[in-house]
This record gives C-alpha cells, sequence and structure tokens, in this order.
C-alpha cells in the first residue's frame, strides 16, 4: 500500500525514470524477468506492461531486447570475449537464442558484426 501511495504522488516522468533505471541496470543479469520489474514497482504485469507501452511507445520486453543488443555491439566491438561470453553477459543463457536474435536485429550475427568493426 505505501509503494501505491507513493506512486500516486509522483509523476510518470519520475515513475519512468525509476523503471528506466532499474531496468537498464538489472537487463543483464540472466535471471531477469519482466515478473521482477513488476514486482519490484508493485504492479501486475498487464499493467505495467499497458503502463511502459504508453510512456514509450514500445513494449518493455523490445526495449530490454535493444538495451542487451547494444551493450553487446559494444562488448563485441570492445573486447576479446567469445561469442558465447558475450551472450551471457548481456542476459542470454543460450547462445544459439542470442545470435537469432542478434541477426533479427542488426542484419548480421555477432561475429560477422565484429569482422565489419575491426576492417
Amino acid at each position: 500500500c505505501d509503494i501505491i501511495n507513493r506512486l500516486n504522488e509522483v509523476s510518470d516522468g519520475d515513475i519512468k525514470q525509476a523503471l528506466l533505471c532499474y531496468i537498464e541496470a538489472n537487463c543483464y543479469d540472466g535471471d531477469f524477468t519482466i515478473a521482477n520489474v513488476a514486482e519490484e514497482f508493485n504492479m501486475s504485469l498487464p499493467y505495467l506492461s499497458q503502463y511502459f507501452k504508453k510512456l514509450m511507445n514500445r513494449n518493455l520486453s523490445e526495449y530490454v531486447t535493444e538495451l542487451r543488443i547494444s551493450r553487446a555491439k559494444e562488448l563485441l566491438k570492445e573486447t576479446k570475449l567469445s561469442i558465447k561470453e558475450v551472450a551471457e553477459s548481456v542476459g542470454y543463457f543460450s547462445v544459439n537464442s542470442f545470435i537469432r536474435r542478434f541477426k533479427q536485429m542488426v542484419g548480421c550475427t555477432p561475429g560477422d558484426w565484429r569482422d565489419r568493426g575491426s576492417a
């Protein structure tokens, strides 16, 4: 109840900032879930989904994927970590899932992206 009362007292901008900070601080953890976010902010999953979409004009899972892929691109460019290590560093348990999602988002595989960046 206290959290709900505090949420009612603060503006959408404050909640948005808190949500984004929490997500950015935790989304690279392999155990991160949208349910964690809902629990942290004392919201139901459907309410959080609607609220986030209203604030950001995209859904929360898309936002998390964008953050993870963006961080992966940085790691691929700046480190010598293996593709598997990069995948794990940005929250993917499966390297195959990571490669598939990376290719969907970027248009090439992580290995190809790294090779292009170092050429």
